[in-house]
């Protein structure tokens, strides 16, 4: 591993396979790098360990799967007893220490669930100016970046005769902005709600996903796990 940093940009390259047995390695020596508080290199700099065998535990459930190419699972949980509401649950992966993540319990009563985008929604990134956008997303401190005036105010408008109303936020950002996309939501008293991101770069039949069809897909998929809930679409209009 031979990384260096240069203003607020991290280079390097890695040499050999990431495995079980590299990952700790790897992981060691990029905590033991100083990189500047809150910019990129921090907030967006992720390593990926593909086929890692993964146990999840929710209450006395737990499920055992394998991260995908990308290093991430997706896993479904049957019986799980949970109450509505947000819940922390364990992950445990081979060479890492046990970690923790929040899932939501959607309440059976909501028939109303808000899906918003992030980027121009709830959060300033310009999109439509490429270069202001990429200024907005890689370059500018994390702790900077500005909400959209007036979108905590009117999603607390909306929630506030049904607060068991679920919202999710579905863009085609990275997954390895997720950290950062939480902690802006909470700083800016936007509600709590599960992220549905994807990942970048090529896939199997092009150089670039398509962030149409990952909305497509997600959309689809709400509508089918969720049959009885109507979801109003929120989003800017570019």
């Amino acid at each position: 591993l031979k990384l260096h940093e240069e203003e607020c940009s991290l280079f390097g390259t890695i040499e050999g396979e990431i495995d079980t047995y590299t990952a700790p390695i790897l992981r060691e020596e990029l905590e033991a790098i100083h990189i500047k508080e809150n910019l990129l290199g921090r907030q967006f700099f992720t390593y990926q360990v593909g086929e890692l065998p993964v146990t999840v535990r929710v209450g006395d459930q737990f499920i055992e799967s394998r991260s995908n190419d990308g290093g991430y699972i997706d896993v479904l949980v049957h019986d799980h007893g949970l109450e509505p509401g947000w819940h922390e649950v364990t992950v445990e992966a081979e060479g890492a220490e046990p970690t923790t993540a929040q899932v939501h319990i959607v309440d059976p009563a909501a028939t109303y669930g808000l899906i918003s985008d992030i980027d121009d929604t709830v959060l300033v990134t310009w999109l439509p100016r490429a270069m202001l956008a990429a200024w907005n997303s890689w370059v500018k401190k994390t702790n900077t970046r500005q909400p959209v005036d007036g979108m905590a105010e009117f999603y607390a408008e909306l929630l506030r005769e049904h607060p068991e109303t679920p919202v999710f936020y579905l863009s085609t950002g990275a997954w390895n902005t997720f950290e950062t996309l939480v902690n802006f939501l909470d700083r800016h008293g936007l509600p709590k709600g599960p992220l549905l991101l994807t990942d970048w770069g090529p896939t199997p039949t092009g150089l670039f996903r398509s962030g149409v069809e990952h909305k497509k897909v997600q959309l689809r998929n709400l509508i089918i796990e969720y049959p009885d809930i109507n979801w109003p679409l929120l989003g800017d209009d570019c």
